[in-house]
């Protein structure tokens, strides 16, 4: 473990091997409510320290907090790439119903999970080569070792799974109800059932 400044207050933490950041952060968070740990997909940030972080860190049981457990349905019918990719709405279900994804980190848009626990046979596709200007709210994507649910309308070059009808974060009103940690299990749906969800929020 590595500790590196970045300002008077404010740390870098890499180097973890084996260690989640994800999960280092939560822990430490419980341990140390006054500081702030912000966790990204192979480090963490500490904000609000000028010892350096590594005498805390190191040491600590970072098993002991676990994150929530979230079933997010999604519609695989609404898979836009998945006939590129190969596979079928059923296929992709089947490949994903026992899956529990970790959310490792969130970022690129506020709100925005970056899932691992992919099957291998779905963690092997790259980017598109043209990314689309408009992705649409709720799609859900992938991008070699990597799952996420797009919050918002948003331009990406990720492959578009399936699309869950629910809202998983408001930044108006302060919603996330994901968190780095937690555990998300996807739900195959039909598109009749997405209707009937559309625009209700992620019960956090």
């Amino acid at each position: 473990m590595r500790s590196r400044r970045l300002a008077v207050r404010d740390w870098i933490v890499d180097d973890l091997g084996s260690i989640s950041p994800a999960q280092l952060a939560r822990t430490a968070q419980q341990e140390w409510p006054n500081l702030e740990f912000i966790p990204a997909l192979t480090s963490v940030g500490v904000r609000g320290t000028n010892v350096d972080p590594t005498s805390l860190l190191l040491g600590l049981d970072v098993t002991a907090v676990a994150g929530k457990r979230h079933v997010i349905p999604v519609c695989f019918e609404m898979g836009l790439d998945l006939a590129e990719l190969g596979f079928t709405p059923s296929a992709v279900s089947d490949l994903l119903h026992e899956a529990e994804l970790t959310v490792a980190a969130i970022g690129f848009q506020p709100g925005f999970p970056y899932m691992t626990g992919l099957p291998p046979t779905l963690s092997r596709t790259e980017r598109r080569a043209e990314p689309r200007t408009h992705v649409p709210r709720g799609a859900v994507a992938v991008a070699r070792d990597m799952v996420g649910i797009y919050p918002d309308e948003l331009p990406g070059g990720w492959n578009i799974i399936g699309r869950t009808p629910l809202m998983i974060c408001d930044v108006d009103s302060d919603f996330f109800p994901l968190n780095a940690g937690d555990v998300v299990v996807l739900e195959a749906i039909s598109v009749t059932e997405f209707q009937a969800l559309e625009g209700r929020r992620l019960a956090d």
